[in-house]
């Protein structure tokens, strides 16, 4: 499926080529676009390096998106305005992905995604579940090496021999991440009153 640029709630069929229109619900953010790709890189194209990529940026582009839409809130709430130049600074300031995790979930709820995750018992068990421990004792840990470290071995070091398994793997975790992220989101309106 090849979502239009021109039309963004139109799609062709593979199959027919005819175009059909519909509409995403409104938490169908660019990050969740990108993880549909990555989906379709591991199920359609087979292509399962470019699958781990696509989940990282993924992630990534969620948290971005959420920083950049509390930062100009909080900002807006005081009467004053952030640019998007800045904004940015501050996204690359962060440096290490787990550093990325730990501001974004911080500025969602106190105490950020690990206090959130060991207050949700049910997310606890999802995250263990898609992700296997491999040594991470933290959930940053666990999205670090669970999803970043794949990616950083396709870009880093030019590894091209994924599995399918390591690809499901990284698609099913960045969709978690993505959840998530969503959830203290939510979150963080309902402290707001919204």
């Amino acid at each position: 499926m090849h979502v239009r640029d021109d039309a963004p709630g139109r799609f062709d069929c593979p199959q027919c080529g005819h175009w059909h229109e519909g509409f995403f619900g409104l938490d169908v953010t660019v990050g969740v676009k990108i993880l549909w790709r990555g989906q379709y890189e591991v199920l359609v194209e087979q292509d399962y390096d470019m699958a781990i990529v696509l989940a990282a940026v993924a992630m990534d582009s969620e948290m971005s998106f959420l920083y950049r839409k509390w930062r100009m809130i909080e900002v807006g709430l005081r009467g004053d305005h952030v640019s998007e130049d800045r904004i940015q600074d501050e996204l690359r300031r962060f440096g290490v992905v787990a550093r990325k995790i730990e501001k974004v979930s911080a500025l969602l709820v106190v105490g950020g995604i690990e206090r959130f995750v060991a207050d949700w018992p049910a997310w606890r068990a999802r995250l263990a579940e898609g992700c296997p421990s491999s040594g991470a004792v933290s959930v940053v840990e666990k999205f670090e090496r669970g999803l970043f470290w794949p990616r950083n071995r396709v870009l880093h070091e030019g590894y091209c021999r994924h599995s399918r398994a390591d690809a499901l793997r990284c698609c099913e975790l960045s969709q978690l991440g993505i959840w998530v992220f969503k959830e203290m989101d939510r979150a963080k309106l309902r402290t707001m009153g919204i």
